[in-house]
């Protein structure tokens, strides 16, 4: 039977019942070794490189933040409440909206949303795009919940809601009608990944 070696590295041994796989397995195993050594002296001795290099491995996520979107041209919140969180891993962007409407919050474009955290990729390349991502909004008069996606502006510079149109199987963007009139208490919930430039 094989065992672990000190760097924590399984090894075989020549008990095997085909050596030659056992060989094989062994240089792996050796090179897998000796690398393990070298990056764990490295890390010893405080070498920011290997931090480095370490960190984008591990995918070093961000944690979720708060940030202030700009609200589109139309959009006013008044007295409602706008919680708008961001995570970044690497170039991918997460970003979460939970909009609570009251008497004063005003929704007057569909052609308006949440300014983005970052500056997404070349405009061409996203105008008008579907984001990974969804959308909810909970009518609370009604006690209804509508399902729709997140999209880009025409500029790449605002993400927008969007929900299938009653009836129909066209889509509106979210507006002062759209998918119903929204009152206080209302709430607009996004939730959508993109690459950042």
């Amino acid at each position: 039977m094989g065992a672990i070696d000190s760097n924590g590295i399984y090894r075989h041994d020549e008990t095997d019942v085909q050596p030659t796989f056992s060989d094989l397995i062994d240089l792996l195993a050796d090179s897998v070794s000796n690398k393990v050594a070298t990056m764990v002296s490295q890390q010893l001795a405080g070498d920011a490189d290997l931090d480095t290099r370490i960190d984008a491995l591990e995918g070093d996520a961000g944690a979720w933040t708060a940030y202030v979107p700009a609200l589109g041209s139309g959009w006013t919140l008044g007295t409602g409440t706008l919680v708008s969180r961001q995570r970044t891993q690497g170039k991918t962007v997460h970003v979460r909206h939970v909009l609570t409407f009251s008497a004063s919050t005003v929704l007057a474009s569909a052609n308006s949303g949440f300014g983005h955290p970052y500056t997404l990729p070349a405009p061409a390349a996203v105008t008008n795009a579907v984001f990974n991502g969804a959308a909810s909004f909970y009518d609370s008069s009604a006690n209804v919940t509508y399902h729709g996606w997140v999209g880009s502006s025409t500029a790449a510079t605002q993400a927008f809601a969007q929900f299938p149109t009653a009836g129909s199987t066209t889509t509106t963007r979210m507006s002062a009608t759209a998918p119903v009139a929204a009152g206080p208490g209302d709430v607009l919930s996004i939730a959508y990944s993109y690459e950042r430039a």
